[in-house]
């Protein structure tokens, strides 16, 4: 998320960063803010990063960090508010749910690492648990995530989530590694659901948003988007 934020940075050059410390260019008030000492360990850590040849960007300043922080915490107040979602979903019986009608019994585990190019972190796994006889268990995965689109053109929109869709599939979906204790292994991946946080961060253009969904989720096979 650091390295997609487009919020101002300072130079990634070692001798500058060197020479400015935090500490220096505060601006007012920032020295006292809850967060602070958070963006100090932040700076130092980008600066043995880049010391070390680490392929990274240089560090966000201040208010482009306050912004990041931001986003992080709105992005996971997000995605508990799904997971509880899908937790009451999978309690009720099968023809009243919204997301899991698919399932007989579904397990949910969150923050699961699975493997294709490189290691990922999937917000959420679903797992068949009452699986047809002789049929492997159905899997799914759910990709949330907390975008303010609501600005974007078509032409920005519509990249933003192509690479979104294009990204879940990648990442968790087809046939992924498992690496969980207890659930290693290849595994085949039925759907990846992608969705995205709704209300004001929604694109304001309802009807070129709902033509691009439907042509995404025509095109980009085994990859389901929805706004929620």
């Amino acid at each position: 998320m650091e390295w997609e934020t487009t919020g101002p940075r300072l130079s990634r050059d070692v001798s500058f960063l060197k020479e400015h410390p935090p500490e220096r260019d505060a601006p007012p008030g920032a020295e006292g803010h809850p967060l602070w000492t958070e963006y100090v360990r932040y700076r130092e850590a980008r600066l043995a990063e880049l010391e070390q040849g680490t392929p990274a960007k240089g560090p966000l300043r201040w208010e482009g960090y306050l912004d990041l922080r931001g986003q992080f915490i709105r992005g996971l107040l997000f995605e508990q508010l799904m997971v509880a979602k899908l937790r009451a979903d999978a309690a009720l019986p099968r023809s009243q749910r919204q997301w899991l009608r698919d399932f007989n019994q579904p397990r949910i585990e969150t923050h699961v690492g699975m493997t294709k190019a490189d290691l990922r972190f999937a917000d959420v796994l679903v797992i068949e648990m009452k699986p047809a006889s002789g049929q492997p268990p159905r899997m799914e995965t759910f990709s949330f995530k907390s975008r303010d689109m609501h600005s974007l053109d078509q032409n920005a929109l519509r990249t933003q989530m192509r690479a979104d869709a294009n990204g879940a599939l990648r990442y968790y979906g087809e046939t992924v590694n498992i690496r969980r204790p207890g659930l290693e292994g290849l595994v085949r991946i039925q759907r990846v659901r992608l969705v995205y946080e709704g209300g004001s961060l929604k694109p304001s253009d309802v009807k070129a948003l709902q033509l691009l969904m439907k042509a995404l989720n025509g095109r980009i096979k085994g990859v389901e988007v929805q706004f929620q």
